[in-house]
């Protein structure tokens, strides 16, 4: 088998020669051997020896955010995966701080979240105290959560996934399985970080006025090297500090938190004291042959915000999949090569954010007066608005030039006065001093000394500030900073233009009255008054609203900024379904045409910057009404005549399926099915009844392909790697609203609002349609769609099914503003209510 010698880089430096130690991970006896020379062989896991008689077994060697995470994406990823831990029921001192992404990205339910902090003060050595947080907007918090609670669930949905979690270790029991390769995610021992928990009376951080709040604590008696804080949980706060340089002070600088902290938590009771050391910066060896390191035992806690969750788990899953892609699900053994993959990854992508980190923990932790100036720093907006966006959504965000040279020459003002100020503090003491011993040459020279040393402090500091700024901006400027945004696969009920632009499609929203109360009233190609269902979770979610495929002004820098919609009127899941409309894209045809956007994306920003943004993104896929309105329950099409009910159900599963996992291998991580609603209950299937009323069989139909729908999504997110992949079922709600429209505000359920009077049905809207007086009271829009004020509610339902949550630091665009109605009078010529057929209730 070919290999290939190379020097022994691991990670960021170049690995020592000295063997590896490997007591810190599994007995030496199941480590490869080392080879003495600097050279290493790395064989690629595809061409390794396949695993013969079972699947790969894997060891995650500690219980927290890594190893429950790593263990999961093992577990999907079909790899027989041991999760161990020591001590289950262990409580780690931590501030507990989560940031919002880490929500979304790794589906955590809200309940586990104690407090979502939006208020914070950080108060300087001379106890001056700057509110933070201005700039979040409503929907942004730091979540707050108890690591037992939070590494418990973690381990339970690994569990859950397949994981396999052996008894809790003790000194007298030793791992008893042989799986390899191991991933030590337990906790490195650099910081030694106590923290106290406890119960506060009613008017502390328990109140009403103040329950989100945190503060935290910088100044020589909190920590020299660090900072305290008082964070906010469930039913108490936690007081904590850390320190790397005066780790035997460790006590003293825990009492002078709760000192300066004390006008909050007077009273309070403490029903908890413990400490644990946490690593600061990342080990310089973090691989040797199949055990890698990840989390903690890693060192991913970053310096000056000791932030570590959110890095923990995320380690935990690049590394395991890693695995996963190395061993093909499994199916082979793999080696140091394929785990290297994930480091270099994980430095590409995390290396420039702990660089960062490390130059502010130097410049503004190493004097009172540096924290001074670095408390007087975030007062600014413009810093708040860079550190949250920063934080909340894990990316580096490009600044402003302008407010970056201004917050260079601020901070250098206010390390300046910091400095002064501490001269005078410095004359002050002086003046206390025996007046002999002020006057003597010897205090004279050290006065000397100390006032030629201030200047250079200073300047070393500007220096340093400077290379911060010029780090981040060239951070900003190295990477590609792709935000997340949405990729849609839909039908009518999401086409946002698609079909204006194909010139024989028999189905178009291109004429009036189509988006009348949207921006400037003109038709833009949605089926609707308004806005789509899509749209408005986009959004309440702050993604941007993405353009469509076949819009002529759609760029390669405007998909990374908005996604891409490729949505079709008349739609379906299956190629043959709307084929009356002469022209639409069927699910495959979208599929096919994103396939074509990522070459361009890879094109532009390269094939692993492409593959983060894609695996990034949210994925939606609203169709399926079309394949039985305009499909199965029309008898001009065969599969009407081939198949029963239950079978063509089968079959649109099987169908859907199969598209669902292209699009996973495509790097659709979090996907969202929508379910059907009553199509039955459509104005169009009314009027064709006999009676005037719903059809029952259209909607017993909708509520099969549902129950089908929900569970074949089920089974795809647990058998796919990675994938979180959900079904919003919306019928419920949206049958309450047809069923009972007076109690959600409307006062017309069964018929649309813009029509042709008495003549039914209308087919499609058209500028001799006459429109209702009121459009937010009806239902429907037209014969088959809902309107603005209907898709409101079903949005609001799929946003609540779905957890949604924020996930772009970004305004999300506003509703588009009422247009009052031209006059039906407008010079246009209104072809034939034929030409222009909407082609189904949701499609």
């Amino acid at each position: 088998m070919a290999s290939i010698s190379l020097k022994t880089f691991v990670g960021l430096r170049q690995s020592s020669s000295d063997t590896y130690n490997s007591g810190h991970v599994f007995p030496v006896k199941h480590l490869p051997a080392q080879p003495a020379s600097r050279g290493l062989r790395i064989v690629a896991g595809k061409f390794s020896p396949k695993v013969t008689g079972r699947n790969l077994r894997v060891a995650v060697v500690g219980g927290g955010p890594a190893g429950g995470s790593a263990a999961e994406t093992l577990a999907k990823g079909g790899i027989e995966t041991f999760l161990i831990e020591r001590k289950l029921d262990n409580c780690k001192p931590c501030g507990g701080a989560i940031p919002l992404c880490m929500v979304g990205e790794f589906d955590l339910p809200l309940d586990i979240i104690d407090r979502r902090v939006t208020k914070m003060k950080m108060i300087s050595p001379s106890n001056v105290a700057v509110d933070i947080g201005q700039t979040l907007k409503p929907h942004e918090y730091i979540g707050m959560v108890r690591r037992e609670v939070l590494d418990s669930y973690l381990r339970e949905r690994a569990s859950a996934s397949g994981a396999t979690a052996p008894p809790p270790l003790t000194s007298s029991t030793t791992p008893a399985t042989t799986a390899r390769p191991v991933e030590w995610a337990s906790g490195a021992r650099w910081r030694w970080t106590p923290s106290s928990a406890l119960t506060v009376p009613t008017r502390g951080w328990r109140s009403s006025s103040a329950p989100n709040l945190a503060e935290m604590y910088v100044g020589d008696d909190v920590s020299p090297d660090f900072y305290g804080w008082v964070f906010p949980k469930c039913d108490h706060v936690a007081v904590g500090t850390g320190t790397v340089t005066h780790k035997s002070d460790i006590k003293k600088f825990q009492l002078a938190t709760r000192l300066r902290a004390k006008e909050k938590i007077l009273g309070g009771k403490i029903i908890r004291v413990e400490a644990h050391p946490i690593p600061e910066h990342p080990r310089p060896r973090r691989l040797a042959g199949r055990v890698a390191l990840v989390g903690d035992a890693a060192g991913y806690v970053t310096k000056c915000s000791g932030e570590g969750i959110y890095f923990a788990a995320k380690s935990g899953r690049m590394c395991a999949e890693a695995i996963v892609e190395g061993s093909e699900n499994g199916k082979r053994m793999v080696d140091e090569g394929d785990l290297r993959k994930y480091l270099e990854k994980w430095d590409k992508t995390y290396w420039p954010t702990y660089k960062v980190l490390d130059v502010l923990q130097k410049v503004f932790y190493r004097s009172n007066p540096a924290r001074e100036a670095f408390v007087e720093m975030c007062a600014d907006e413009y810093v708040q608005k860079m550190t949250f966006d920063s934080y909340l959504y894990k990316k580096v965000v490009p600044g402003n030039p302008l407010e970056d040279l201004k917050l260079a020459v601020n901070t250098i003002g206010s390390l300046v006065r910091a400095n002064a100020l501490r001269r005078e503090m410095d004359k002050m003491s002086l003046s206390i001093l025996d007046l002999n011993q002020a006057k003597s040459s010897t205090s004279n020279c050290k006065a000397k000394s100390g006032e030629l040393e201030k200047p250079v402090s200073i300047m070393k500091l500007a220096v340093a500030w400077t290379i911060m700024v010029t780090t981040l901006l060239g951070v900003a400027m190295d990477g590609y900073d792709c935000k997340v945004v949405q990729f849609i696969f839909g039908d009518s009920l999401s086409d946002v233009g698609n079909n204006d632009r194909l010139s024989k499609s028999l189905a178009q929203a291109s004429l009036p009255w189509y988006g009348i109360d949207f921006g400037n009233g003109l038709p833009n190609g949605r089926f609707c008054n308004g806005r789509t269902v899509a749209d408005i979770i986009g959004d309440r979610t702050g993604l941007p609203r993405p353009p469509a495929f076949l819009d002529p002004s759609l760029t390669e820098d405007m998909i990374l900024e908005n996604g891409v919609n490729y949505a079709s009127g008349g739609g379906g899941i299956l190629n043959e379904t709307g084929s009356l409309f002469i022209q639409r894209f069927s699910l495959y045809k979208q599929i096919g045409l994103f396939q074509g956007t990522q070459e361009l994306i890879k094109a532009k920003i390269g094939k692993e910057e492409a593959e983060n943004f894609f695996q990034k993104s949210r994925y939606v896929v609203a169709l399926g009404s079309n394949d039985f309105i305009n499909n199965y329950l029309l008898p001009v099409y065969n599969d009407g005549w081939k198949y029963s009910d239950e079978g063509f159900i089968n079959y649109l599963m099987e169908t859907l399926k199969r598209q669902l996992t292209i699009l996973h291998g495509l790097g659709a991580r979090e996907l969202m099915v929508f379910g059907l609603g009553p199509m039955g209950c459509i104005p169009l299937q009314r009027v064709l009844s006999t009676s005037g009323e719903c059809q029952d069989k259209t909607n017993k139909l909708a509520i099969s392909f549902n129950q089908a729908g929900s569970k074949m999504l089920k089974e795809l997110s647990g058998n796919l790697p990675n994938a979180s992949f959900k079904f919003g079922d919306a019928y419920d709600v949206v049958d309450a609203v047809i069923t009972n429209p007076q109690k959600y505000g409307f006062n017309n359920s069964d018929s649309p609002c813009c029509s042709f009077g008495k003549i039914r049905p209308a087919l499609t809207c058209v500028p001799a349609s006459i429109l209702c007086e009121d459009r937010s009271k009806y239902v429907f829009w037209d014969e088959y769609h809902p309107s603005d004020s209907a898709n409101e509610i079903i949005a609001t339902e799929l946003i609540r099914k779905f957890g949604f949550l924020p996930v772009n630091a970004t305004n999300a665009p506003s509703p588009g503003p009422a247009v009052d109605a031209p006059s039906p009078g407008l010079a246009v010529d209104a072809p034939s209510p034929g030409l222009a057929v909407a082609p189904s209730p949701e499609g």
